[in-house]
């Protein structure tokens, strides 16, 4: 040999690839495209005004019965505010309504039932309770002296259990009329809740 020794670097070509590796094509792979979902229409079948509140179930019925006497209310429902009375000279409440008719007017009662009790209340006169299903009843008052029903008699709707008397103390300044209760479970409800009356 010569005694050359190879040191000098290996040969480098004249010029560097720079081509891209692999094809142009990589490039121009977009991304997975994202499928933006329109927004689903409302499917739900609930209408908005079931949101309302749910009512007792021991609410208004199906239909209203009908009055006892045919007339006007003059002494509306009252258990959470006071009504002034002329007779006592005094606030009060009503846990009832005073329905105008004449003396001698027949009331009936407005649902099918037995009469639990025939009494005389020293306020309220002559009256007559009567039960009913779905733990109602009903009391007409300030009725004449002997009612035609007794205690235990069973009654259909529209049953005469009295008439109108003055026999309530409580009320003897105002107009003839009926005093009329009604209660669900023995707690006293707006009777116009139950009852269709004539309205004013």
């Amino acid at each position: 040999g010569s005694g050359k020794e190879k040191n000098e670097p290996a040969e480098t070509p004249g010029y560097v690839e720079t081509r891209k590796s692999g094809d142009e094509s990589i490039a121009m792979i977009s991304p997975t495209p994202v499928i933006t979902p329109e927004p689903t229409p409302k499917t739900s079948p609930v209408p908005d005004f079931t949101i309302a509140p749910t009512k007792k179930p021991t609410s208004k019925p199906k239909s209203k019965a009908a009055a006892p006497v045919d007339g006007s209310i003059i002494w509306g429902y009252a258990d959470d505010k006071l009504l002034w009375s002329k007779t006592l000279a005094q606030w009060m409440t009503h846990l009832g309504v005073d329905i105008a008719a004449k003396a001698g007017t027949e009331v009936r009662t407005v649902l099918p039932g037995k009469v639990k009790d025939v009494r005389e209340d020293d306020m309220l006169g002559v009256m007559v309770i009567v039960e009913h299903s779905e733990k109602r009843s009903t009391v007409y008052a300030n009725l004449a002296e002997n009612p035609p029903v007794e205690k235990g008699d069973k009654l259909d709707a529209g049953d005469i259990v009295g008439l109108i008397g003055d026999t309530a103390i409580s009320e003897c300044g105002d107009d003839a009329h009926l005093h009329f209760e009604f209660l669900v479970e023995n707690n006293n409800v707006d009777p116009n809740e139950y009852v269709m009356f004539i309205k004013d």
